[in-house]
């Protein structure tokens, strides 16, 4: 078994943590998120950073959360990739506004 993503303190020392925990090459992962792989290399190495459609669309392919990538903090650690935490998650039912209330 593969242990957790470690916090780290870059975004592109992240985006290589979370890459290589999915088992993805920078192709691969460029590919899913639909950039250039030399885009991925660069973000990867801190020389350029992704603009938020592109952190989404990374995000999205390995399945964590833009604020992970971003800060490096959620709220229930650094997250596994393919575990639910999808930038684009539903909201669970029970906790969607006015959940629990009925009308009249």
């Amino acid at each position: 078994m593969v242990g957790p993503v470690r916090i780290t303190s870059t975004l592109g020392s992240r985006l290589r943590a979370a890459r290589e925990r999915a088992g993805l090459s920078c192709e691969a992962l460029a590919a899913r998120a639909g950039v250039h792989p030399a885009t991925l290399y660069r973000w990867q190495a801190d020389s350029h950073e992704p603009t938020a459609h592109q952190l989404h669309a990374v995000a999205d392919a390995l399945g964590v959360t833009m604020e992970w990538l971003l800060s490096g903090r959620h709220a229930a650690g650094p997250p596994a990739p393919g575990v639910g935490v999808s930038s684009t998650a539903p909201t669970p039912p029970e906790q969607a506004p006015g959940a629990g209330l009925t009308r009249p």
